[in-house]
C-alpha cells in the first residue's frame, strides 16, 4: 500500500517549479491587493487550498478581502465587488459576478490560472454574518495544526473522494468539502488511518476535534449521516453537505481499497457500457424505460442538479399515485442534455381501479357512497369499495398530461423553473430499442449507463 500511495503522490504533486510559479504568482495578487486596500479598508488575505498548501493541479487562487464590522452589509457588497474589479483591472484579468449568500468575482488570470475575490467580514467566528466570514478561520485552523508531512495525506484524501466522485460540499455532488478532508487528516494522522477508520463507518458517525458535542447541540444534526463538529463553530456541522449515498460509496470504497489497494482508487477513467452488453443487460431486466431529455441550459450545473433531484422524487410521487410502480427513478447531466432516466415495472394499467373507502359505520361512509353515487359499490373487509375508471393506463398518457400547458403553469404543478421552461423541447425515449438508439448517439450518456447499472451502495 505505502509504495502505491508513494506513486499516486509523485503523479499528483505539484512540481517544485509549478508550486514556485504560483506562490510567485499569489505574492503578486497580494502585493497588488495590500495597494488596494490600505486605500479602501480592507486587509487581504490567501484562503484555499493554495494558502493551505493542500492543493492539486490545477491550482486555483481563493482571495478573501477582509472589511470591517462595522460596514452595512450593502457596503460590503458594493466596495468589495468595486476592490475586486480594480484588483482584477491591476492584474488584467477576465472577471465574471457570482453569487453564494452574496455576490463575489471569478476571474481568470493571464495565465490562465482561476481565482475567486470574495468580500467578507473579519468578525469573531462567534459573531459571523455570512458563511464565508468563516473561511479565514479555517484557514487558520489548519495552517496552525496540520503538519507538513501530513499535507501530501490530504492531497490523497482529496484525489480518493474525486475518484469516487464525493468530493465537493456543492449541490451536484453532496460530498466531502477540501475543508473536510483536511480536517480528517488532522484528526486520524494520516490517509492510511482515515480509510481503515471509515471503512468501520456506518451512519451515524459523530467526529470533533476540540470539543465533543452535546447532545443538545447533535440534536440540530440527526438527519447528516457524518458530523464533523467545526473547531471554529461548535454549531456547525463540516460534514453537512455529505448525503448517504456520498457516505456509503466513500465507506465502500475505502473497505475495497484496503482489501486491494490500486491507483484505481486515485486515476479511475471513466468506462463507457457497449452496446452489446446494454442489450444483454436490458434482456434479463425486463423491466420498461422512459428517458426524459430535455437541452442543457445556459446555468450553473449546481442550480441544475438541485432541481432536477427536486423533480425526480416530484415525478416518482406522481407516477405511484397513479397505480405506476417504479424499479429506479434517477436524474443525469450530460455535455449538451439533462434528464430523468425512468425504470418502470409496471408501466400499463387496466381502464377499471378499485377505490377503498370508509369502514360502514364510519361518520365519512354516507360522504364516500354519496360522492360516487354514480359507480358500482360493495363491502370489503368491513371498508366500502367503488369501482372507478383511471385517468392514466400508461406511463405516456401520464406524461403527455403531466408536461401539457405553459412554463408557468408547469411551475405551478410543482415542476422546477429550469425544468419546466425547457420542457417544450423535452424528447422522451421509451423501451428498450430507443434506450440503445440514444445510448448510440452520445458516449457520455453510455458512460452515465455503466454506472446506473453498476450501482451498489452496499458496505457489506
Amino acid at each position: 500500500m505505502r509504495k502505491i500511495l508513494n506513486n499516486v503522490i509523485k503523479k499528483l504533486k505539484p512540481s517544485e517549479a509549478e508550486e514556485k510559479r504560483i506562490k510567485t504568482l499569489a505574492e503578486s495578487v497580494l502585493r497588488i491587493s495590500k495597494k488596494i486596500g490600505m486605500k479602501v479598508g480592507f486587509t487581504p488575505m490567501l484562503c484555499g487550498s493554495v494558502a493551505k498548501g493542500t492543493w492539486l493541479k490545477p491550482a486555483e487562487l481563493d482571495l478573501f478581502l477582509l472589511f470591517s464590522e462595522r460596514l452595512s452589509r450593502e457596503e460590503l457588497e458594493k466596495q468589495g465587488l468595486k476592490a475586486a474589479k480594480e484588483i482584477c483591472r491591476r492584474l488584467h484579468a477576465k472577471w465574471e459576478k457570482r453569487y453564494t449568500e452574496h455576490p463575489y468575482l471569478r476571474c481568470l488570470l493571464r495565465n490562465g490560472v482561476e481565482m475567486d475575490i470574495v468580500p467578507c467580514y473579519d468578525i469573531p467566528p462567534e459573531k459571523i454574518i455570512s458563511a464565508v466570514d468563516r473561511t479565514p478561520w479555517h484557514v487558520r485552523y489548519v495552517l496552525k495544526h496540520l503538519k507538513e508531512e501530513q499535507r501530501d495525506d490530504v492531497r490523497l484524501l482529496k484525489k480518493f473522494c474525486k475518484a469516487q466522485q464525493v468530493y465537493g460540499a456543492d449541490l451536484l455532488h453532496c460530498g466531502f468539502s477540501g475543508y473536510l478532508c483536511e480536517l480528517l487528516i488532522i484528526k486520524f494522522g494520516s490517509f492510511e488511518n482515515v480509510v481503515k477508520q471509515a471503512s468501520k463507518w456506518y451512519p451515524q458517525v459523530v467526529l470533533w476535534l476540540e470539543k465533543a458535542p452535546s447532545k443538545k447541540e447533535l440534536e440540530q444534526f440527526k438527519a447528516h449521516p457524518l458530523v464533523f463538529i467545526d473547531p471554529v463553530d461548535q454549531k456547525r456541522n463540516v460534514a453537512a453537505a455529505v448525503s448517504y449515498e456520498s457516505f456509503f460509496r466513500f465507506v465502500k470504497a475505502c473497505k475495497e481499497f484496503l482489501l486491494a489497494p490500486s491507483e484505481k482508487f486515485f486515476f479511475a477513467k471513466p468506462k463507457e457500457l457497449s452496446v452489446k452488453k446494454l442489450k444483454g443487460i436490458l434482456k434479463k431486466r425486463d423491466s420498461k424505460f422512459y428517458i426524459l431529455l430535455f437541452p442543457k441550459p445556459n446555468v450553473h450545473e449546481d442550480v441544475l442538479a438541485s432541481q432536477l433531484r427536486r423533480f425526480e422524487k416530484l415525478l416518482k410521487y406522481y407516477l405511484e399515485k397513479e397505480g405506476f410502480s417504479m424499479h429506479r427513478v434517477e436524474f443525469f447531466i450530460l455535455d449538451n442534455f439533462f434528464g430523468l432516466l425512468l425504470e418502470a415495472e409496471i408501466w400499463k394499467l387496466p381502464k377499471i381501479m378499485k377505490r377503498v373507502g370508509p369502514e360502514i359505520l364510519s361518520r365519512h361512509a354516507k360522504e364516500f357512497l354519496k360522492h360516487y353515487a354514480s359507480k358500482k359499490a360493495w363491502i370489503e373487509n368491513n371498508a366500502w369499495v367503488v369501482e372507478d375508471e383511471r385517468k392514466f393506463q400508461t406511463i405516456e398518457e401520464f406524461l403527455q398530461w403531466f408536461f401539457k400547458g405553459s412554463a408557468k403553469a408547469l411551475e405551478q404543478r410543482g415542476i422546477p423553473s429550469y425544468i419546466a421552461k425547457q420542457s417544450r423541447k423535452l424528447l422522451l425515449y421509451k423501451g428498450d430499442s430507443e434506450l440503445v438508439k440514444l445510448s448510440l448517439r452520445h458516449e457520455d450518456f453510455r458512460i452515465w449507463l455503466r454506472k446506473y447499472f453498476a450501482k451498489n451502495l452496499n458496505i457489506f
